[in-house]
Order: C-alpha cells, then structure tokens, then sequence
C-alpha cells in the first residue's frame, strides 16, 4: 500500500471519528447549558434550550458556535431577568465569551474553562471575594476582557502567586473590595491597557514595584473614589504623561491619614421592594414581631433578604432576636447553613423562595400587591393574620411559581372570589401543592370546578369557610379527576349543597386522607361512604399506602353503620362523630 493510499485511509478514519466524536461532545455541552437553566426553567428567554436538542445543531439562542466539531464558543445572556447562583462551565471545553451583565445573579463568580477570553458579569449580586485564581481562568489570546463591576464582591485583592494575562480591559469596580493594594498586582496594573478600580476601599500606599516602575507605556488606570489611598504617586507620573492615572477623591500625593470610606452605591436586591411593601401594611402586631421585622425588612441587610454567602439560607424565626439573622445555625449537619438576613424568609438560588409570618398575631392594613414583585416565591404562609380590608387577590395571579399557600385571619375575612385558573389567568395555582385556606368568606361563587385542573396539587385543607354568594354551590365534580391529591380535609363550610359527586366516590386514586366535617348542606349516603372506601385504590397496595384516615363528621347521617368502616385493611383514624348513625360496631374481618 503506497504513501498516497495510507494517508487518504488516515484521513477517512479521522474524519469518522470527527464525525462520531461531535455529537458525543455537542451533548455534553448541552448538559452543562440545560444544568445552568435549571435555576431559570421558568424563564421564557431560555424556552428553546431543550432536552432532546442540541446548542450548535438546534441553534438555541443567545448561544454561537464554530468548528470542524460544532462547539458553543460564546453565550450572551445578558440583560435577561436571569436568577440564581451560576454553576461551574468548565465543560464548555471551547468557550471564549461569556457576558452574563445585568441579570440577578447571585453567589461567587463561577469556574470556567482556561479558554475564555471575555468575560462581563457586571451589573448583578454576585458575592464573596474575588478568586486569587480568577486571572489563570483566560487564555493567552488577547485582547482579554473581564467585567465584574456594580457588584457584592467584598474582603481584600488576593495576592497572585502566578502572571497574570495583559487585559484589553479589567474593571472590578463599583464593589466593596478593600485594603491594600498587593504588590504581586503591580504587573498587571503595568501591562494592562483599562483598569477601573473606581468606588472600591482601598487604603494605604501604591504598591513598591507598581510605583517605583522607571517607565509606564499603557494608558487608562482609574483609581477615583478610593478614599483611603494614600501616599506617593509613581515616579513615572511626573514623566509619562499624568493621563495615565487618575485618582480623583484619594489621598494618593497626600501623607497618609485616618479617613473614612465613601458610600458604595449598589444593586437593589429585586424581592426588597416586595418585602418592604408587606413591611409598610403592618398597623400594629407583638412588639417582638413588629421589631424584628422592622430591623431586618426596612433596612438593607448586607444588600440582600438572602444571605451573602448562603443563597440557600433558611428561616430565621419570627419573635427572635434580629440579631439572628444572617448567623451561622448549629447542630446542622453537612455544608455550613446560615439563617437568611430578614426575619420569615428562607431563600433558593439567592431569591427569596418563602415568605411565612403565620401565627405572628401582625393586624395588615391589607394583602400589598407589592408580593406580586417576589418573582420567585414558592411558599407564602399567612395563618392567624388580621387584614382590615378585603385583599386584592389579583397577587395570586402574578405568582406563577407558588407551590404552598397557606392563609387564614384571626377573624373571617370576606374575599372577593377564591382564586382558580381562568382562560384570562391560566396560570393562576399552576404550581400549587398545597392550599390550606380558613376564617375567610367568598361573596361570590364556590369551590371552583378549575382546580381539578391544577394537577400538582396534594393537599387541600379548608376550614370555616362561608360562600355567601347566590347559589346553588356544590362539590365539584372534576375534583375527583385531581390523581395527585393525597389529602383532602373540609372542615365547616357553610353555603353549600348538593350531594356527594360520583366522581368524588370513584376517583381521588390517590388519597389517603379524607375529611369531610361539618359541611352543612350536602346530603353523603351510607351507600356512598361504603361505595368510596370499597374502591380498590382506597386499599394498600405495593407502591400504595391507601386510605389511612376518614372522617365523615357532623353531617346528620342516619341510618346503621356501614360495616366497611371496620373491616377496611390499613384505616388508621376514622371519625363519625355528631351524626345520627345506629346499629352495632362490626368486628374487624
């Protein structure tokens, strides 16, 4: 075989193995893109990043490639409404340009991979200190841009043990880095083309070797608003060409003295305004609530409701003392947890995920429509709250994600409707797992036929609730369709009637508690209580825990006593109480 012949063979086989090779490395990098959405599933803009697909063959927005081998070389999400903490992108084995600016992303700057050669990650929350290996992350290709500026990052410039690349561009500005400048900085402030390292607090003098340099060639290094610097200038100043520094507001060509450190203007967390809108309802509630809420919801915490290196942080508790808040919790196993910076909130990927002020005793004005500005929020706990005035329950409709509700008044408060999905609000509850509503009454309409469309819902819980619209309002009959409902209690409805809906005796394939207690008005048969325990999804099964608890309470039920009640397998509670029943108690089979 010739020369010519190996070397068209060669070169038909790396072709195969190119060809094989681009899909296994195109979905790799896939799953990184899909890993980074999971934080922002909800978020329209990343609609077309897709399991199933694939970034460079699909063309998924905001993402470029190239190559023999299709590879993501640059993502643009800048300016998105994007939340969370940015996980690691290293498998992005290829990519050169990464601009994540003014979204709300939280957390510490990511790892990435050694190929990046521009990199904007301005305009957010990101937190901790800036990586001593930060520099190392970029390529040797210039130009080299790096953008963290109108940030959270904070404690002193890392010493680099390494040299660092000549940058087009390094702003790290508008951030609450302090101390002194080290002098393993002095190269990468000599050979870098646009520094800004305005509204910083840094102190002290310039470093040795930056200042003793015999010469400066580049040109743009901002220093303005450093209150605290202090001391010479470099000996270059004088003979360079003074544009190349500038200093305004420092003490640089000044003795050093004590001084004092300028405001630091920074990004407003996006659920402040939400939280504070609820804050100013308050009219009165316990001098412990009212004092903590006040001290950690009317003030900005160390910039965030979260916790500014927990965006995970839990509950700090009503009624403790403020100074919790934001503190290490103990007896906690696993990662350090922190308690998050506002009173009864717990937080997720930075954002506030719960809001839960039960039993607090606070009296509110009204339910602020501000709420409707936590974008991210998952539960919502307002049991034993007073409202003056009727709530405006369009909040509900801007709170897509809620997943648990819970609210109830120390009196009965008088709503509009109970909310549901519409065909105007489709969303309304889309997500909701839990509802537990008490002391409320509705002036139009009853239980809504359309949350037996709200098909993540587990547990409904109803208590003292009162319909006081016209009627007839009964029990609707596509709840019995709701496959994922484990629990089901109503507990002292008043304003409805009817009788039992077939569908409520056949379906509910799931439940495994169910109350029906003093629902004055509708008609349950000894036929249908039998009927709706003899269901074999009401039995334990592999897989299927069955019906454990029933009670058919205060209903006025005559008759003798259904004999499956006592022969049922697994029943755990059962209560028949304030009825008419007769007849004997059977023995269990």
């Amino acid at each position: 075989m010739g020369d010519w012949t190996v070397r068209v063979v060669l070169g038909l086989l790396l072709w195969i193995t190119l060809l094989q090779t681009a899909p296994a490395a195109e979905a790799d990098e896939a799953a990184v893109l899909l890993q980074f959405k999971q934080a922002n599933a909800d978020n329209p803009a990343l609609a077309g990043w897709t399991n199933g697909s694939l970034p460079c063959t699909n063309s998924w927005p905001y993402i470029n490639c190239s190559g023999a081998i299709p590879s993501v070389l640059t993502v643009n999400l800048s300016g998105l409404n994007l939340t969370g903490t940015i996980p690691p992108l290293q498998g992005l084995a290829n990519l050169q340009q990464l601009d994540l600016s003014n979204n709300g992303f939280t957390g510490e700057p990511p790892n990435l991979p050694p190929t990046l050669q521009e990199l904007v990650l301005a305009n957010n929350q990101l937190t901790g200190t800036l990586p001593a290996g930060l520099f190392q992350t970029f390529g040797l290709n210039t130009p080299l841009q790096l953008d963290l500026s109108h940030n959270r990052l904070s404690g002193p410039l890392p010493a680099l043990t390494y040299t660092p690349p000549p940058f087009k561009t390094l702003n790290i500005g508008w951030n609450l880095l302090e101390g002194s400048i080290p002098d393993s900085w002095s190269t990468l402030l000599l050979n870098n083309t646009n520094i800004d390292a305005r509204m910083l607090r840094l102190s002290g003098t310039l470093p040795p070797t930056f200042t003793n340099a015999p010469s400066y060639m580049q040109a743009g290094i901002q220093l303005d608003n450093n209150t605290c610097l202090c001391g010479p200038l470099p000996n270059w100043y004088f003979t360079a060409g003074g544009s190349s520094i500038t200093f305004g507001s420092t003490g640089l060509g000044s003795n050093c003295s004590t001084c004092s450190y300028p405001a630091v203007t920074l990004p407003v967390h996006p659920d402040w305004a939400g939280l504070q809108s609820l804050q100013a309802a308050i009219v009165t509630g316990p001098s412990a609530v009212t004092y903590g809420l006040n001290a950690t919801w009317a003030t900005i915490m160390n910039g965030t409701p979260c916790h500014a290196v927990d965006p995970n942080c839990q509950l700090c508790p009503l009624g403790q003392p403020p100074a919790l808040c934001g503190t290490l919790m103990v007896n906690t196993t696993g990662p350090s947890t922190y308690y998050c910076n506002a009173q009864g909130v717990a937080c997720k990927e930075g954002r506030v995920s719960v809001v839960n002020v039960s039993w607090s005793g606070l009296v509110l004005s009204q339910l602020p429509s501000g709420l409707s500005q936590l974008m991210k929020l998952q539960e919502l706990g307002f049991e034993g709250i007073t409202l003056n005035n009727s709530p405006n329950i369009s909040v509900w409709y801007s709170l897509p994600g809620l997943t648990t509700l819970r609210l109830s008044g120390n009196t009965p408060t008088v709503f509009d409707t109970l909310p549901a999905p519409s065909a105007i609000y489709p969303s309304v509850f889309s997500q909701l797992q839990t509802l537990a509503i008490s002391n409320a009454s509705y002036s139009v309409g009853g239980l809504p036929e359309s949350w037996g469309l709200l098909t993540n819902l587990s547990n409904i819980t109803l208590r003292n609730v009162a319909f006081l619209g016209l009627g007839p309002f009964g029990l609707p009959a596509s709840w019995g369709n709701m496959t994922n409902l484990t629990s089901l209690k109503l507990d002292s409805l008043r304003g409805l009637s009817g009788s039992m809906p077939a569908s409520w005796v056949t379906g509910f394939t799931n439940l495994t508690t169910f109350k029906l207690r003093n629902v004055t008005g509708i008609n349950v048969t000894s036929a249908n209580m039998t009927d709706f325990l003899n269901q074999t999804s009401r039995l334990p099964a592999t897989g299927r825990p069955g019906m454990q608890g029933v009670a058919f309470s205060g209903l006025n039920l005559t008759g003798t006593l259904p004999p499956v009640f006592f022969q049922h397998r697994g029943l755990k509670e059962l209560s028949l109480a304030d009825n008419h029943l007769s007849g004997n108690i059977s023995s269990s089979s």
